[in-house]
This record gives C-alpha cells, structure tokens and sequence, in this order.
C-alpha cells in the first residue's frame, strides 16, 4: 500500500516498510508499505491512541448522560439512546462520560459495524473476546480453555453454558449434545446463556 493508504488505517492496521518501489506512471519510487495483520482496535480506538483535540461544546449533552448514570446509582435503571449522522461527535462523547464514571463502574466497549448487520450478538462477541484476551491468530482450543477458566473463575455453575458461548465466538463445541440442537434450540440456549 501507499504512504497515503497506510495513514488511513494508521492504529488498524500492522504494516511493513517495504522500501520504494518503481511503479508505471512515476518517475520516482514510491514509498510502498505491506498489510501485516489488522489490531483488534475499533476505528474510535485506533483514533483515540493517535491523541484527541479538546472536547469543547457539547456540555449540555454530556450533562444529560451524567443525570441518567446518577439516576442509575439511585437504582433507576435507564437507556439512553444517541443517534446523529456520522462525524458528529458520538463516540467522543461517550469517551468523555466513561473518563467521569467512578472507578468502581466496569465498562464494557464494543463497536457495531456496517459489515456485521447479519450477527445481532457481534458486539457481544467482541466484548468477550477482549475480556478474555483473545487475538485473531489464537486457536479454538486455546479459546476454549479461556472461556472454561473464566466462568470456573466466576461460578462453575456456569459451565453448563460452555457450548452456547463458543458459539458466539464462532468455536465449534465438542459438546453431543449441542450438537444435536437445531438453530432455533441453539438460539433459545445462548439466549439463556447471556
């Protein structure tokens, strides 16, 4: 890729200097950079680690978000829905509420994607892929030690919901019965598993 691609995915993607190339139609060689494999950053992940400018203007908004959270704490439950076209500042500021939660909150980030409108439990998926650590190169596996651990960890109780998780993270389960379920079965089982 070009010094100009490569900027674009900057904090997405691993690249390689490759050195200059000749390429047809340039009289000079052009920097060229290879794709190496893609982090397991959001695109707001990846721009948040090149730095942000100051957040300024959106007081009122951030104010509202503040109210529900303390009406949380007040054990209110709340939804707060924040739509608004692209580039207008919805992420920042969400990162913004998240800096001012107290440290006693737990925050769980995923991100939705134009590419994964087919799998309603994608952001699901990708929450407890970072909460376990696993990376895009790792075995199923080692994936499924993970999980096994984890829910040992939290309640071995919940290992009766072993299968139904490596289905969400796209794992084949070595469980007969599992296999056995049809989708519709499967579907009420990781319903009950979340």
């Amino acid at each position: 890729i070009t010094e100009g691609t490569r900027a674009r995915v900057k904090g997405q993607m691993r690249t390689e200097a490759k050195g200059p190339l000749r390429i047809h139609g340039h009289s000079d060689p052009v920097p060229a950079f290879e794709l190496i494999e893609a982090t397991p950053l959001t695109r707001w992940q990846a721009r948040k680690s090149l730095g942000l400018s100051a957040f300024t203007g959106r007081k009122r908004d951030l104010d509202i978000l503040k109210n529900a959270v303390a009406s949380v704490e007040r054990g209110h439950g709340r939804v707060v829905s924040i739509t608004a076209p692209a580039g207008f500042g919805k992420s920042r500021l969400i990162h913004e509420l998240v800096a001012s939660l107290p440290a006693r909150w737990d925050v769980l980030e995923a991100a939705c994607s134009p590419h994964q409108t087919t799998s309603s439990y994608h952001p699901i998926a990708q929450v407890m892929r970072f909460q376990l650590g696993i990376t895009p190169t790792d075995k199923e596996d080692v994936i499924e030690a993970r999980l096994r651990e984890r829910m040992e960890f939290r309640d071995p109780a919940l290992a009766v919901h072993v299968p139904a998780f490596l289905s969400l993270l796209d794992v084949r389960s070595g469980d007969k019965a599992w296999a056995r379920l049809d989708p519709v079965e499967r579907r009420i089982k990781v319903v009950e598993a979340l």
